[in-house]
């Protein structure tokens, strides 16, 4: 679809650079947690990276689609932008309960693991299937960067976004509990990371439409949140002796 910079409002242009700004340092950052297996040989680090490049992919339609309308004057078609902010959320889902499950609960981790990779494979599937059949039963193009999800679609980024709530608060929670004080606060970010993430989602969800500052907002507290996730897990030495004396 032809569109070009000047076709774009100031509000749509500044909204898609801090989308741009969140999914380059979402992948960024997971790739160096990623990196970090190499060293450590340990196979829930690896997932906890994917987690977050995945998690930001609902983003990547957004972001990338600018992209090209700055390089190239064009936009994404309905199937590529509709199939990026849907078919990676699954891969994200089932890498974050794999290292959850691995994590806190262990015993029960083959369960756990296969129950979310029989939902999610599903829903992948559905998403593939129906895209190729009718994009609209997928979504629906409000604008050039807004599309509202129809209800299947809709649910299960609801049933995403509760997993990440509640494994979250699980998680969190036992790490606060911990005696070691570097521990706690790994606890604290995952915390802020998981309710800043799951609250600026839900809002990006809700408002579609002409909602551009406050848009702009939620594409910062992403950002923040990354941040969080990535101290969740790597919280440097610096940091941690600072906080640890505070």
């Amino acid at each position: 679809m032809k569109v070009g910079i000047e076709d774009l409002t100031q509000l749509e242009i500044l909204r898609s650079v801090f989308t741009l700004a969140f999914v380059i340092i979402s992948i960024l950052m997971g790739i160096k947690m990623i990196s970090k297996y190499f060293s450590l040989k340990n196979h829930e680090i690896l997932t906890v990276g994917l987690t977050w490049i995945f998690l930001s992919s609902s983003w990547w339609s957004n972001a990338f689609s600018f992209l090209t309308i700055l390089l190239f004057g064009y936009a994404f078609e309905d199937y590529l932008y509709l199939l990026l902010l849907n078919a990676f959320t699954p891969l994200a889902i089932i890498c974050w309960i794999y290292s959850f499950s691995h994590i806190v609960y262990s015993k029960y981790k083959y369960h756990i693991t296969i129950l979310y990779l029989l939902v999610c494979l599903s829903f992948l599937f559905y998403v593939l299937i129906a895209l190729s059949i009718d994009t609209t039963l997928i979504g629906a193009r409000k604008g050039t960067f807004d599309y509202s999800r129809t209800t299947i679609p809709l649910l299960f980024a609801l049933f995403s976004l509760a997993t990440a709530i509640v494994t979250g608060l699980i998680f969190s929670s036992k790490s606060m509990k911990s005696t070691d004080p570097i521990v706690q606060w790994k606890g604290r970010f995952l915390l802020f990371a998981i309710l800043s993430f799951v609250g600026a989602s839900i809002l990006d969800t809700l408002f579609v439409g002409p909602y551009g500052i406050f848009r702009i907002i939620v594409r910062l507290i992403l950002i923040a949140s990354g941040i969080g996730y990535y101290f969740a897990f790597f919280l440097p030495t610096r940091l941690a002796e600072i906080l640890i004396r505070r």
